[in-house]
């Protein structure tokens, strides 16, 4: 799945037919079928729902920020972060699917499954770690756009918001 995402891409920038359309729904797409097997492995105990969760809201937030950025006329591409996470998430998911088909494998001893439990916790942490960094980055981003379009507008812009 990781490879055909990147072939995907490198042959639509190879060939010069990269979209905005592409742009925007290509990650969409990505996020559902990722987001789809991290649910199904925290269904199957695979997974903690906390971290799926975490995911989850993270790229809901990324596509929400995406929105809010088509409308002032603005596609943010993927950052290096973002990449980086979706690199660590898919070796994590790919990892645990190991995991899962060798859960009734002699080959797994209970020594051996404290490891790769722990090998499986920190990909899945890093790719938290990046997931974090990269929805910051494009939260910046984005609302620099949004100000820069304010003020030309003449709009002026709370720096705090008070609570109701």
């Amino acid at each position: 799945m990781a490879f055909t995402d990147w072939l995907d891409g490198y042959l639509a920038r190879k060939w010069k037919v990269v979209s905005e359309f592409g742009k925007l729904w290509d990650p969409i797409a990505d996020k559902i079928l990722i987001n789809s097997i991290m649910i199904t492995l925290s269904v199957f105990d695979y997974l903690h729902f906390g971290i799926t969760i975490v995911f989850v809201i993270r790229d809901i937030l990324i596509d929400g920020l995406r929105m809010l950025a088509l409308h002032y006329h603005v596609v943010v591409a993927a950052n290096k972060y973002g990449k980086l996470k979706t690199i660590f998430q898919m070796i994590a998911i790919c990892f645990s699917l190991f995991l899962f088909g060798m859960k009734s494998s002699a080959a797994v001893t209970p020594n051996s499954q404290i490891w790769y439990w722990f090998a499986q916790m920190l990909l899945y942490w890093i790719a938290l770690f990046f997931a974090i960094l990269s929805l910051a980055i494009y939260y910046f981003k984005i609302m620099t756009v949004v100000k820069i379009e304010h003020t030309l507008r003449g709009v002026k812009i709370p720096s705090k918001v008070k609570p109701s």
